[in-house]
């Protein structure tokens, strides 16, 4: 009896712990939308749409496009930071701190994928996506519902993340793979 009790607690522990990193993950990037501002949705939309242009060079394994696509976003980010706007402050730090910590992310991804370190440059742009995510849901980004994935990677823990504008897509860190999945999360339901 004291088997079966123990290997019954043994699945509800490891049943528990699955879900709680699940919210754990959500729980990092939350979206503040009483942070929203549709002068910051026009801003950062054409950074989303840069980024969607890394996640097509990834899935592609094309490093000279991963590495042009990485040198516009920076000049993006540079010339959207430099843009004075009328914000709140508490808002400006955080667009000002966001789009630097994306912009410092990017710079490693340029000199990584000039030399041609596939490996490592999966894990910048994994970087970047987790430094936009955060940055959308700092500032309430209501422009368009952003979709969260998750793919395993064997080095760490959490797996791969990227960010799509469509429900289901391709994994662009395991290109091979050719099946469609779906999202894991959407930011603009993240607590």
């Amino acid at each position: 009896m004291y088997k079966y009790f123990a290997f019954i607690s043994i699945l509800l522990l490891l049943s528990c712990s699955q879900s709680s990193n699940k919210d754990a993950f959500l729980n990092n990037y939350p979206y503040l939308p009483k942070n929203q501002n549709s002068v910051l949705d026009q801003r950062i939309g054409p950074v989303i749409q840069a980024y969607q242009e890394l996640i097509k060079g990834l899935n592609s394994k094309d490093t000279f496009y991963i590495h042009q696509s990485a040198n516009q976003m920076v000049q993006l980010t540079d010339s959207i930071q430099s843009i004075k706007m009328v914000l709140d402050s508490n808002i400006q730090k955080i667009w000002s701190d966001g789009l630097s910590n994306l912009n410092a992310e990017l710079q490693g991804l340029q000199i990584t994928s000039s030399e041609n370190n596939f490996e490592e440059t999966k894990m910048l742009i994994h970087m970047c996506g987790l430094q936009l995510l955060n940055l959308l849901g700092q500032i309430g980004y209501k422009g368009h519902t952003v979709y969260i994935f998750n793919s395993e990677n064997r080095s760490a823990e959490d797996g791969y993340i990227w960010l799509s504008l469509q429900k289901s897509t391709r994994d662009p860190f395991h290109p091979d793979n050719r099946l469609a999945i779906s999202a894991q999360a959407v930011l603009q339901e993240a607590k």
